[in-house]
């Protein structure tokens, strides 16, 4: 990917949250935001268990 964009990155940094961080984000606000995706994702993987 990386030579095939000429250089462009996806992320500005790894791991994820220091992408993130980069972006101007804080700590609080980041992981408040993969928490609420983490539950989202849980709450979508019941709900199709049970379809």
């Amino acid at each position: 990917y990386f030579k095939w964009t000429h250089g462009r990155r996806l992320f500005k940094m790894s791991p994820l949250h220091n992408h993130f961080v980069l972006l101007g984000w804080s700590e609080t606000q980041i992981v408040q935001r993969f928490w609420l995706i983490g539950l989202m994702a849980g709450i979508l993987g019941v709900a199709l268990a049970i379809v």
